[in-house]
């Protein structure tokens, strides 16, 4: 794996690989940079799945394309936080591939419940994902 054209990635994914989490925000980006990565990167909207991008399958020109094409409300993209898929699967979270027809690099990381009465421990599982990020500018300047 590493930062090549590695074809359409397998449906089990690697305790070895990274995802990253689209960075859309200038403000996150200047944290990022300073090597302070928050929980609020890794947040959910109604839902316990935080869509990535398995990095280790394309370049991270290709990559950075197709997060251009997929951002929302035209939002300018400025890199990833990266996460292992080993941190990603711990404490009852799951990696999952779920390829897209625009991005054959998709996958969710799957929380373990949606229960209001367990925000708390939701929170946690952001906060140690983001704990262990790093960043990883886009090669493509905004």
């Amino acid at each position: 794996m590493g930062d090549n054209d590695g074809g359409t990635p397998p449906l089990d994914v690697s305790l070895s690989e990274s995802l990253g989490r689209g960075v859309f925000f200038q403000r996150i980006r200047k944290q990022a940079i300073r090597k302070i990565i928050r929980s609020e990167n890794f947040e959910f909207k109604n839902s316990t799945q935080i869509s990535v991008d398995r990095l280790d399958w394309a370049t991270s020109v290709e990559m950075a394309k197709i997060a251009i094409t997929n951002r929302p409300d035209d939002k300018p993209f400025y890199g990833w936080a990266v996460v292992s898929a080993e941190v990603a699967s711990m404490n009852g979270r799951e990696v999952r591939a779920t390829p897209q027809e625009s991005n054959p690099y998709h996958a969710d990381i799957l929380l373990p419940s949606n229960d209001e009465k367990e925000m708390e421990e939701l929170m946690q599982h952001l906060t140690e994902l983001a704990g262990s990020a790093t960043w990883r500018e886009s090669p493509i300047p905004v």
